[in-house]
């Protein structure tokens, strides 16, 4: 048994006065005369001995009650843990602050109830406590200890942010804080929501600090959100329609119906869709619009959701170039396929140049680069190459009829690619087509059994070594590749086993030349990503610029960052650093130019509605040996009753002062009706 007011119990001295008041008592006497008493002799021995008891009745009742008083402001209490011999002056406060707080049950908005309960629970401690504040964001602003005046205003500043934590990461937070492991205690006010808190991955921590989870319960768990996009071809042309596809998902147990999602477009409104959803599912919903002009294109799906809106908008961006750029590199002349091809097409801006007159810097601004019938290439020329594929260029790649083997090996080491080798001069045919390769995207309505394919009277064999990062396109009869396509980093190459002229094959003047050489072209331009998760995205590439000075600013309506800058592997990266906090759509400047459009949405953890009831955390913490956390199952407790409990363990001053009551009527009762 302890006491919070201990210097209180010197007031159990003042048992001494109705002690002293009773001594006084047993002195005093009346004289009373009668004419006999004869007849009061017996009476006489009665009365005594029943004024006596009386006396002594009254004595004790008084002597309980002053006691049982005193006791009751001394404060006695059971504590918490038997080595525990003073009361916990370091309280902190985890308050989530994540968007799912913005639900709202029969009180109203599930954080500012979270608020006004931890500024109940600081004001039941006195002015001696040391409180901390931890929320979603870890700021370094709630590093500190606050007084019992600072606390309220700093509770009441807590605004919802992107951030969660789980509970570990929670717990991590309060150990750094409490640097000098002090006994601690923690409130956690929490709606519990199952994505993000993770209490399953709670083990025993440390022993001197107690938690007490306080669950906040929302109205209903119910959510509909956008999960993602994307779009149904990687080819985006000026004056072609656009199919951008979504995924909504519900999470509820109603069936949804005739639900409008709406697609914006530069703050312009350009599609509607209409769509119904079953419980617990997703659906997938298409937009469909024609971009009328190139450029940077801003977008928005949205839709309307009630309580939790904060996912009810979904950003994403892309660039529509005016002009692709593609450069061919011949030695003696130009192929006049390519140049048919490309030379008057609005959509493509096509160099030839001869490799004598080649500008390496030249090759870093292209698109897609076409190496046409080259015998040698230089180690330079294949280190522009290298930069060029890895930077996200693609390369097709047309063999000479006589090659430098040694300096083809070599660009197809650096590349990661096949290799090619001897010369094979059997006349084949290609029969074997991939239809669902990119390059063929809308080319085909359905896979022909017999179709015209190219002829092709003499081809480089080449080695089939890298066969998982080799696709073939076309295949010849005896199965050498005709076409392979590999992957290196962020770009395509495109290895092609006959020189590009009519005595290797007629490629060059087939019908399927056209639309093969053009989607190359086409997919060469590699579009940014079309959004990123706001705290899953670190970091994004810089874009390709020849000034390295650069100072870039990530810019929308109400904000203006600048990101940081490191080269990892060679390639410059932007970090954000944490400093997107709110969805939207970003521009990328650089010098007063824009760059590039870059698209933020919040992670979808937050939007699955689903919690955890205090019998499932119950069972949690009895299934892992956790003795120092505590879930308060009872919606209606008193916080000065939780407060107390946590801080003093099971109090006795109520039942004294019941005692002490109850001590006082019983003096009154042996005063007034039990007779001497």
């Amino acid at each position: 048994m302890r006491y919070q007011n201990p210097q209180l119990l010197f007031a159990l001295f003042a048992i001494a006065i109705p002690i002293i008041i009773h001594l006084f008592n047993l002195r005093k006497y009346k004289t009373v005369r009668f004419s006999s008493i004869r007849f009061l002799k017996e009476i006489k021995q009665a009365k005594r001995s029943r004024s006596r008891l009386k006396n002594l009745l009254i004595l004790l009742s008084r002597i309980l009650a002053i006691a049982f008083l005193v006791l009751a402001f001394a404060k006695p209490y059971i504590p918490v843990k038997e080595q525990q011999t003073d009361l916990v002056k370091n309280i902190f406060f985890y308050i989530d602050n994540s968007f799912s707080m913005e639900s709202v049950s029969e009180n109203g908005m599930l954080l500012d109830i979270a608020k006004n309960k931890a500024e109940e629970i600081a004001n039941e401690y006195d002015a001696e406590s040391n409180f901390y504040l931890i929320t979603n964001a870890f700021s370094a602003k709630q590093s500190r200890a606050f007084s019992k005046a600072e606390i309220t205003s700093v509770i009441q500043q807590v605004e919802t942010t992107p951030n969660y934590k789980t509970l570990a990461e929670i717990i991590s937070r309060q150990e750094s804080l409490n640097k000098q492991k002090e006994n601690a205690q923690m409130y956690v006010l929490s709606d519990l929501q199952k994505s993000t808190f993770g209490i399953e991955n709670i083990n025993q921590n440390d022993s001197n600090l107690n938690i007490l989870i306080i669950p906040l319960i929302k109205i209903a768990e119910s959510n509909l959100y956008i999960d993602s996009c994307w779009m149904s071809s990687p080819i985006i042309q000026k004056g072609k329609a656009i199919e951008i596809l979504v995924r909504v998902q519900n999470k509820s147990e109603v069936e949804l119906s005739n639900i409008p999602a709406f697609l914006h477009v530069n703050n312009q409104q350009k599609a509607i869709s209409n769509f119904s959803i079953l419980p617990n599912e997703s659906v997938e919903i298409t937009f469909k619009f024609t971009p009328i002009s190139s450029g940077f294109k801003q977008c928005k799906i949205s839709l309307q959701d009630y309580p939790i809106s904060f996912d009810d908008n979904f950003y994403f961006s892309f660039e529509i170039l005016d002009k692709i750029k593609v450069m061919s590199v011949y030695k003696k002349s130009q192929s006049f396929s390519l140049k048919s091809l490309f030379e008057k097409d609005e959509t493509i801006n096509y160099k030839a140049v001869s490799i004598g007159q080649i500008n390496y810097e030249e090759i870093k601004s292209q698109q897609l680069l076409v190496l046409d019938g080259l015998s040698d290439i230089s180690s330079g020329l294949q280190q522009s190459i290298g930069s060029f594929v890895e930077n996200g260029g693609s390369i097709a790649i047309f063999p000479s009829n006589n090659i430098n083997f040694e300096d083809y090996k070599s660009l197809c080491k650096l590349l990661n690619t096949d290799q090619y080798m001897v010369k094979d001069t059997i006349k084949q045919k290609v029969n074997t087509i991939a239809y669902r390769h990119k390059v063929f995207e809308g080319v085909f309505e359905k896979e022909e059994e017999k179709i015209n394919l190219p002829i092709v009277s003499n081809h480089y064999k080449i080695s089939a070594k890298n066969s998982s990062n080799r696709q073939s396109i076309l295949s010849l009869e005896m199965g050498d590749d005709f076409i392979s396509h590999f992957t290196f980093v962020g770009g395509d190459i495109y290895l092609f086993a006959s020189p590009l002229n009519s005595a290797s094959s007629n490629l060059g003047k087939h019908a399927l030349f056209v639309p093969l050489l053009y989607n190359m072209a086409l997919m060469s331009y590699k579009t940014s990503r079309l959004y990123y998760s706001i705290g899953k995205s670190k970091y994004f590439d810089a874009p390709t610029s020849k000034n390295m000075e650069n100072i870039y600013h990530l810019k929308s309506e109400n904000y203006d960052i600048i990101p940081s800058e490191k080269f990892v592997g060679g390639k410059r990266k932007l970090y954000l650093q944490g400093q997107i906090k709110k969805s939207g759509n970003y521009l990328l400047t650089g010098n007063g130019k824009t760059l590039s459009a870059i698209s933020f949405n919040y992670g979808n953890k937050e939007s699955q509605p689903n919690i955890y009831s205090s019998k499932e955390v119950e069972e949690i913490l009895q299934r892992n040996n956790i003795k120092n956390i505590k879930i308060n199952s009872s919606t209606n407790q008193n916080i000065s009753n939780i407060v107390q409990q946590i801080q003093l363990g099971k109090s006795y001053w109520k039942l004294c002062i019941i005692l002490a009551l109850l001590f006082l009527l019983t003096e009154i009762m042996l005063i007034k009706f039990l007779k001497s």
